[in-house]
């Protein structure tokens, strides 16, 4: 057998990624080397994500609204803190984690400074408060909708839900740091009293290197299950938020390092140098939030993509079929009076790509064949016939399906292919009338 050379070579590997890996299920290997692949999957996942979903400029529209509001943030997270007596550790915090921008905090809490004195004074009302609820408002409702984008969610939280949800978070934020900082101290304490001195300052000096990491993995975590208007399973969750929390924190630590070969900038801009600076370093963290986002999605929904390029390529002949199998299983369980099938459940039980069983059930609802319903308990959407399923045969399936859609097109105004028309129909019809009058739960 001749050797492969290093083009025939590279083509393999590159049909490998394209599209052999995508074609390997859970049955036909084992778990180690299912888990790596699926890995390869998540990560190829979100690098295309990355691209298609133009996160470089949704980054820069982030960066935008976060500027605009990080002062008004800032101050009614103070404002919080100060409720509860704990604005000094609040301030410490902020001044720890957010060390890579210790020029810009001084400045920062200056200006949260003034706003809370007016607020406290009288003097900040209607519209000053009305710009400060817009402000942190337009802020999440931006980032909501980004992520929704990445999870592809067409419809955003109603407006009501999207000022609950939000302010819960900034009431969460405050609290988080103050639970955070008192576990700190909590640890170093017991640590110092339980352990020898000569074995507890290493322990020590570990835990306060490791402890911002597990502060940003947890931080994530909750970011990518709250902000999304879906629902996002805890385990995607950690994994992207332990990714982004540690990208995250390896950032922080090369941006520190990084400022020193950034010297150029202070020559040119002066004291404005902070501004151009603070830019990057928030479009940098936003880039990496949303490599953590996509690769949340990736991992929660990697089986949607399993036979993409074949499912795209799928004959008009494989995927009738394929709606018939959907369509007389949803059928049968409502007859039986079963409870209805969601689409994972669907495709896990018949070994159908959850792509391929995605589309169809899209299509069957859009023509008011199937209904979708949410399951109370498990908040998955399940599916049901939307009409009497003594009237679905298989010709009303597929004429439905058939005529939906536009055919206007005005391509025979001068009937110059009416007959041809006519003659289709007419074999339409005897396909019906000899075929096509089966019902589809007698199939």
């Amino acid at each position: 057998m001749a050797k492969k050379t290093l083009k025939e070579y590279l083509i393999g590997v590159y049909h490998f990624f394209a599209n052999d890996i995508w074609r390997i299920t859970e049955t036909e290997i084992s778990k180690t080397r299912l888990f790596f692949y699926n890995s390869l999957k998540i990560l190829l996942l979100s690098i295309r994500g990355f691209s298609e979903d133009k996160l470089q400029i949704k980054a820069s529209a982030l960066t935008y609204y976060t500027l605009f509001a990080i002062v008004p943030m800032l101050a009614l997270i103070l404002a919080i803190g100060k409720g509860f007596g704990f604005e000094g550790v609040i301030i410490e915090s902020l001044s720890k984690q957010f060390s890579v921008q210790s020029d810009v905090l001084p400045y920062l809490l200056n200006f949260v400074d003034k706003y809370l004195t007016r607020a406290q004074g009288g003097v900040f009302v209607g519209v000053g408060l009305g710009i400060l609820l817009w402000s942190v408002m337009s802020a999440f409702r931006q980032i909501e909708m980004t992520f929704n984008d990445i999870w592809q969610v067409k419809k955003s939280r109603a407006i009501g839900v999207q000022f609950t949800t939000y302010f819960s978070l900034m009431l969460i934020v405050p609290i988080f740091i103050i639970a955070s900082s008192g576990l700190s101290i909590f640890v170093v304490t017991a640590l110092s009293d339980v352990l020898p001195k000569d074995l507890a300052s290493p322990l020590l000096t570990a835990f306060i290197k490791f402890s911002p990491y597990v502060i940003n993995w947890l931080l994530f975590t909750i970011v990518f299950i709250v902000v999304p208007n879906t629902r996002v399973k805890f385990l995607p969750a950690l994994t992207a938020g332990i990714f982004t929390g540690t990208l995250f924190q390896v950032f922080q630590l090369l941006y520190i390092k990084g400022q020193v070969f950034l010297t150029s900038y202070n020559t040119v801009y002066g004291g404005f140098a902070i501004i151009p600076l603070l830019l990057l370093w928030l479009q940098f963290s936003w880039l990496i939030i949303l490599l953590g986002a996509e690769l949340a999605f990736a991992a929660q929904n990697i089986s949607i993509f399993e036979y993409e390029n074949d499912a795209k390529k799928i004959s008009r002949r494989y995927k009738d079929f394929l709606t018939l199998i959907i369509m007389h299983k949803i059928v049968c369980r409502f007859e039986l009076g079963e409870h209805p099938i969601s689409a994972e459940e669907l495709s896990r039980k018949n070994s159908i790509p959850i792509r391929l069983v995605s589309t169809i059930i899209n299509e069957l609802c859009d023509v008011e064949l199937l209904n979708e319903i949410v399951d109370d308990k498990t908040k998955e959407k399940i599916y049901q016939p939307a009409i009497d399923i003594n009237k679905i045969t298989v010709s009303y399936l597929f004429d439905t399906l058939e005529q939906e859609g536009s055919e206007n097109f005005k391509i025979d105004t001068k009937g110059e292919f009416k007959e041809l028309w006519d003659r289709m129909e007419h074999i339409r019809e005897e396909v019906k009338i000899n075929k096509g009058s089966i019902l589809i739960k007698d199939l």
